[in-house]
């Protein structure tokens, strides 16, 4: 997986995401969301055959941003 990035909404909750490009043979300029299940945060998910499969499909389509629920994210997070 990329590198995990995390925005912040105005109430302080963290929202992890992380863009993946798309791949050699995507069919366009598709830009593909997925929201995390919510039970794990994604970075739980780094390692498993099935879900780097699903990505791998996902990225023929276009480019995949996959975000966290919010406040699902771990990580930390600061608010100006």
């Amino acid at each position: 997986m990329a590198d995990i990035q995390f925005a912040c909404a105005e109430d302080g909750t963290q929202i992890a995401y992380e863009v993946l490009d798309a791949g050699l043979n995507a069919a366009g300029a598709h830009d593909v969301v997925m929201v995390s299940g919510g039970t794990f945060p994604m970075e739980s998910y780094d390692g498993f055959p099935g879900f780097t499969r699903l990505l791998e499909g996902l990225r023929q389509v276009g480019r995949v941003v996959i975000f966290d629920r919010r406040g699902r994210a771990s990580g930390c997070c600061r608010v100006h």
